[in-house]
């Protein structure tokens, strides 16, 4: 059995009964060790909660930021192939559709596809949080996040409205072309569908009000993208609003 010498000894004594006032302290080249105490461990994690609840929300709003850069991302590349699709059709927006003497924007999107390269990411919103497909196969079954402005089909029902920019009196900065949309009406929730956002007295959520911190993104007539908070956003159930608008006749 190996002995203890004396040094060994008064080291070990130092660490477990420390002078009064000190610390407990750990000799070098000494093989005893000294824990901390329960209290010591309960202020490390105290301090650590603190820490993690100060960071936190930063950090999920660091994530939302990137989210909503992504969302204004699609909504740039839709109006640019909105843009590639005006300039081969004489000007006419891919909304109009005329079947069976009813107009509309029932496919809106996939005419949309060819010009975005068949990409259905660009149609989905990462900060759409509705269980809508994805990742199928068939690019017409993933989720559409946007909607379309409905006077630009021509009119819905007895709403009059255009189908052509060349009828357009109204600044195409304020505009509505696309909005962030909420919409879980089936089976408007995919590329195969359109929607839009129909007329002022609609009660359907277009834009989408609490995607992006409290606001939605909307692209106007004139391709810019840009954050609007929900006391700004044009609501889809007032005739009258002063910044941006859905009426093409202003």
């Amino acid at each position: 059995m190996k002995s203890v010498n004396g040094d060994t000894i008064a080291k070990a004594a130092k660490c477990l009964y420390p002078r009064r006032g000190g610390r407990r302290r750990i000799a070098r080249g000494s093989r005893v060790q000294c824990a901390f105490t329960l209290i010591e461990l309960l202020v490390v994690i105290a301090i650590i909660g603190i820490l993690a609840g100060m960071l936190l929300p930063a950090l999920n709003l660091a994530r939302e930021k990137g989210r909503a850069a992504l969302c204004i991302s699609n909504l740039r590349q839709l109006g640019v192939a909105v843009r590639m699709y005006l300039d081969e059709n004489e000007g006419n927006y891919p909304f109009h559709l005329d079947y069976s003497g009813f107009h509309g924007s029932a496919h809106l999107w996939t005419m949309m596809l060819p010009y975005v390269q068949n990409n259905a990411g660009v149609f989905n919103c990462p900060s759409d949080r509705r269980l809508i497909t994805t990742t199928s196969a068939s690019p017409y079954s993933n989720r559409c996040s946007y909607a379309s402005n409905d006077y630009l089909t021509g009119g819905y029902g007895s709403t009059i409205g255009v189908s052509s920019e060349k009828q357009v009196t109204t600044d195409a900065s304020r505009l509505v072309l696309f909005t962030d949309s909420d919409l879980n009406v089936s089976p408007w929730l995919n590329i195969g569908n359109g929607i839009g956002t129909f007329d002022f007295n609609s009660t359907w959520p277009c834009p989408a009000p609490h995607r992006h911190s409290g606001g939605c993104n909307i692209l106007m007539a004139d391709e810019h993208v840009a954050w609007y908070p929900l006391s700004t956003a044009p609501p889809v159930f007032l005739a009258t609003f002063q910044d941006i608008t859905y009426y093409p006749f202003r």
